[in-house]
């Protein structure tokens, strides 16, 4: 296949894979360096408890809830990286690890690894 062909197969691609994330994402918001970056992205249930990890301390097992996170490789979503704080939907996420997923040379969008922080909607509101 040319080169120019595939290029436009990829841009093809994640622009569809943009819209995706659009019509089933929420709001996210990530805060770094002085800057705000908003997109839209997915924060998808991946386990709780033991399937996803636990701490524990001297009552017992504390357990995190995990997710997976989809977003964009633009728009703010590139800045994205492990040991940031995210604000997926009005909940706040520690991120724990990144990756990129590319067509070629073209990165089209970003997954992770969450770990929810601030389950309680009305407390971060008032922390935000």
């Amino acid at each position: 296949m040319p080169e120019a062909a595939a290029g436009e197969r990829f841009d093809e691609l994640a622009e569809k894979l943009g819209a995706e994330l659009a019509a089933l994402g929420q709001p996210a918001r990530l805060v770094k360096g002085g800057k705000t970056y908003t997109f839209v992205a997915m924060a998808q249930p991946a386990g709780v408890g033991r399937h996803g990890g636990a701490d524990y301390s001297v009552i017992g097992e504390i357990p995190k809830a995990r997710y997976t996170y989809y977003g964009p490789f633009a728009g703010g979503g590139e800045q994205l990286e492990a040991k940031d704080v995210l604000w997926i939907g009005g909940r706040r996420f520690y991120v724990e690890a990144v990756a990129d997923y590319y067509m070629g040379r073209t990165p089209i969008y970003r997954t992770g690894a969450l770990i929810l922080t601030y389950p309680d909607r009305e407390k971060e509101a008032a922390t935000e």
